[in-house]
C-alpha cells in the first residue's frame, strides 16, 4: 500500500482494541482488494494518516 494510513478494522486499530475500546476483527479479503483500488486510484482525501 503506497500510503501510510490505515482502513478502521485493519491493523492499524490494534492498538485501539488492546487498549479496550474496540474488539480485533477479520477484514474480508474483497474488503481489503476494494480499499486498496481506491487508493490506487487516488482516494485519498479522507484517509487518517498513522505514524
Amino acid at each position: 500500500m503506497p500510503h501510510s494510513c490505515h482502513l478502521p478494522g485493519t491493523s492499524g486499530q490494534v492498538a485501539s482494541a488492546d487498549a479496550g475500546y474496540a474488539i480485533e476483527q477479520g477484514m474480508p479479503a474483497e474488503v481489503t482488494v476494494a480499499y486498496e483500488r481506491l487508493v490506487n486510484a487516488g482516494y485519498t482525501a479522507r484517509l487518517i494518516e498513522t505514524s
